[in-house]
């Protein structure tokens, strides 16, 4: 898995899926670095009242550009999770910031905004501190299952997770599931900004290049 070009396969270990290889885990999910900007100059050039300022900004309340998140469709609901986020407006210095929200679009719930009707934004699903905020990712959806899977993916600082340990978000009770490292040998190396789908009905999930 990771090397360029390649397809990788892997079985994804939900209840009514025929494939389980993977150990569930209570271990503790390693920390990502969260609200800081890209590059050296944190401290130096962001005093911290700026810094707080930007912590008490959220995606539904505040302008923002998002890009390099992660991104499936449930049951109609888009969800979006980590990438990077800007709150700046166009007559500001742009500051990058890992998004720690997890959200989603009700495709289905249109409201007006500036004049236009855009599907309604909610952010009040559960992520805590030990879920890492990736960029680069996929998210495997399981509408069998009613929850995804996020795979790949890059730390703030532009590597991949080590080790890696794959994570679920439980859609119907709102918590995250997980379920350790692979149970085979060698472990599979972890690509990011690579494309990937999940298949509901065979509970696989598949990843390309990266």
């Amino acid at each position: 898995m990771g090397v360029p070009g390649s397809l990788c396969v892997q079985s994804l270990p939900v209840p009514a899926c025929l494939f389980s290889p993977w150990i569930i885990s209570t271990g503790a999910v390693m920390k990502a670095t969260a609200e800081l900007p890209i590059g050296p100059a944190l401290t130096a050039s962001r005093p911290q009242s700026w810094l707080d300022w930007v912590t008490a900004k959220n995606p539904k309340d505040n302008f923002c550009r998002r890009f390099a998140h992660q991104t499936t469709v449930i049951d109609d609901k888009l969800y979006i999770h980590g990438g990077w986020v800007n709150y700046d407006d166009f007559q500001q210095t742009h500051a990058n910031y890992s998004n720690t929200w997890l959200a989603y679009h009700d495709l289905n719930n249109l409201v007006k905004r500036g004049g236009d009707l855009w599907p309604d934004l909610n952010i009040s699903l559960s992520k805590n501190d030990s879920i890492p905020s990736v960029h680069g990712g996929i998210l495997w959806g399981d509408n069998v299952n009613k929850r995804f899977y996020l795979y790949g993916g890059e730390w703030n600082d532009g590597f991949s997770q080590e080790p890696y340990s794959l994570l679920s978000y439980d859609i119907l009770y709102d918590k995250w599931d997980d379920f350790g490292t692979p149970d085979i040998t060698p472990p599979p190396k972890i690509a990011s900004y690579g494309a990937g789908v999940g298949v509901s009905e065979t509970g696989m999930g598949y990843y390309l290049g990266g």
